[in-house]
């Protein structure tokens, strides 16, 4: 029996659905499976009017995490009523093979580096994250990973370093990761969102390791230099007035409590204070 082949009347239709090895069949709802005999009453009785359709007969999966796999199978078992029997795992044909997939993958943003920052957000080297997503339908193309970066003036704008297996990424069907190392100065902001291949966006995002999203990177010793106010000198350094001295910092990422300054006057080999005596 099957669709619009002769038959002595259908007689039974089984189906079975599985998830990998386990029987889901009684989750799954069977639609009525009509069907009607092509022959017109009177005519007789002949090979060609024993023909049966079967083509709206329906089962229904639903999305229950029972059934959230890539891995389901579905067999249809048909007997007339004369015990002939087609089965769609047999030479009937074959299996219905599927997937169900209506959750967003997961991504964790994870910094394999051990620099610790100062003031929360600064750090004085480079910094190395690892971008892990988990998903049984993982689509490269669908993974946003965007870097702003702004920098000083005086530098060339940094780069992503992206490193990995082939063009910076490693996949293992359930698990794709991609590594990016930020090595140059520059204030960074990392963004990262995207969907699964069936468009199940990320819900779940986990960021690990101090300031993941908004970090400075700042790897140049500030430039000091010092000079003085009073410009009535006398043999080259010495002054009769009270001499002012200036400093002057030049650092991108300036913070005036992070200056520290200490002055002293010597004689003899002996260090001073400000404000002491130097003996003559």
């Amino acid at each position: 029996p099957g669709g619009a082949e002769r038959s002595s009347g259908l007689g039974r239709v089984t189906v079975k659905v599985t998830v990998g090895d386990r029987d889901i069949t009684d989750k799954v709802t069977l639609n009525k499976i009509p069907y009607t005999f092509s022959g017109r009453k009177g005519a007789g009785i002949s090979p060609d009017s024993l023909v049966y359709s079967i083509e709206d007969a329906g089962i229904r999966i639903p999305a229950g995490a029972f059934a959230q796999s890539n891995d389901i199978t579905v067999r249809v078992e048909a007997q007339d009523n004369s015990g002939n029997r087609s089965d769609t795992g047999g030479s009937g044909g074959g299996l219905l093979r599927l997937g169900i997939d209506t959750v967003g993958p997961k991504i964790e943003v994870n910094y394999t580096d051990d620099v610790q920052p100062r003031n929360e957000k600064y750090f004085s080297g480079r910094r190395i994250v690892q971008i892990a997503v988990i998903d049984r339908n993982v689509s490269r193309d669908r993974i946003h990973i965007r870097t702003n970066i702004s920098v000083p003036d005086s530098l060339q704008p940094p780069h992503e370093n992206r490193s990995g297996d082939g063009n910076g990424e490693t996949g293992n069907g359930d698990r794709w990761t991609m590594s990016l190392v930020y090595d140059r100065d520059g204030e960074y902001t990392l963004n990262v969102d995207g969907s699964d291949a069936l468009g199940n966006p990320a819900a779940d995002i986990v960021w690990n390791g101090p300031s993941p999203k908004d970090f400075v990177i700042d790897r140049t010793k500030p430039v000091l230099s010092l000079f003085l106010l009073n410009t009535d000198v006398r043999n080259g350094k010495y002054y009769r007035d009270v001499q002012t001295v200036g400093i002057r910092v030049k650092e991108h990422n300036f913070r005036q409590e992070d200056v520290q300054y200490i002055s002293s006057s010597g004689s003899r080999g002996r260090d001073r204070r400000p404000g002491d005596v130097a003996a003559p």
